[in-house]
């Protein structure tokens, strides 16, 4: 393994043990008990080793492959580790996290959303699942001291999505929500033992009132902070579609070129029209 492939792999290791959500979802074992922490330390943690991560890369040589190929395999490692890395750590110093709430892929969902990954079929398999469910409040909480912070910083989020989260959190904590379905499907499963019901059970009901809190929180005290403005303007619309593209745009060529082909397409479709009428 060249010394490129070496850093990676213990990458991976050290971004597991980091973000146990994450990697839950990259299908990394031995976490499935823990949870990331989503406060401010935790995230300067994680972008802490992403620093470090990237001084190695940039001083790691680049390796000919075993058969004495060209070294294509550790430059393409390379690069893409470095930008995948350097986007998320302008992030971080962008502050983004601080503000990182919205109705579809922030922590507010990420915590939720883990336990649909996380296998349902043997005993200890429920029972990793009854411990990751309490510590949720403990990753709310950590979460909340980041948003928090946020909006001392002068950087809410918008409030629409602060007020959506606030339903959505409200929908899981509910009786016919997510966590309460969870046990529901523990007793149909009968997966394994009163002990387990009753750790899930406690798990459930902790996970439940955090979010029950959270929503409270986000209606009453977070919302009326925030900003009434949703669109992100350019500066950040460009750093957040580096994230998702992994390149970066022209932004006004770009929506040039996307009101061009809306325009031709929409030629072609009442030329189509035309002939068939």
């Amino acid at each position: 393994m060249s010394r490129i492939f070496d850093i990676a792999d213990r990458y991976v290791d050290g971004i597991a043990a980091l973000d146990p959500i994450l990697a839950t979802a990259i299908g990394v074992p031995g976490h499935e008990r823990e949870m990331t922490d989503f406060s401010p330390d935790g995230v300067s943690a994680i972008a802490a080793f992403q620093v470090r991560s990237m001084a190695k890369l940039e001083a790691a040589p680049i390796e000919d492959d075993p058969a004495g190929g060209p070294a294509r395999a550790d430059r393409i490692a390379r690069s893409v580790m470095l930008e995948r890395l350097g986007v998320h750590l302008d992030l971080f110093e962008a502050g983004e996290h601080f503000r990182d709430l919205n109705n579809i892929a922030s922590p507010l969902q990420n915590i939720r959303q883990v336990f649909d990954q996380m296998p349902r079929s043997t005993e200890e398999e429920w029972s990793n699942i009854a411990a990751r469910l309490q510590l949720v409040p403990q990753a709310i909480a950590g979460y909340r001291r980041t948003l928090s912070e946020g909006v001392q910083r002068g950087t809410p989020a918008a409030r629409r999505q602060a007020l959506e989260g606030a339903r959505q959190a409200e929908v899981w904590s509910g009786d016919a929500g997510f966590f309460a379905g969870l046990a529901a499907r523990f007793d149909a499963a009968e997966a394994g033992p009163e002990t387990l019901r009753a750790d899930l059970g406690r798990g459930v009901h902790l996970a439940r009132e955090a979010y029950a809190e959270i929503s409270r929180w986000l209606r009453e005290d977070y919302a009326p902070k925030a900003t009434e403005r949703e669109a992100c303007g350019e500066e950040r619309y460009q750093l957040l579609s580096r994230l998702f593209l992994g390149a970066t745009l022209d932004l006004p060529d770009t929506y040039r070129w996307g009101w061009e082909e809306l325009h031709r397409v929409e030629g072609e479709m009442e030329a189509t029209a035309e002939r068939i009428s």
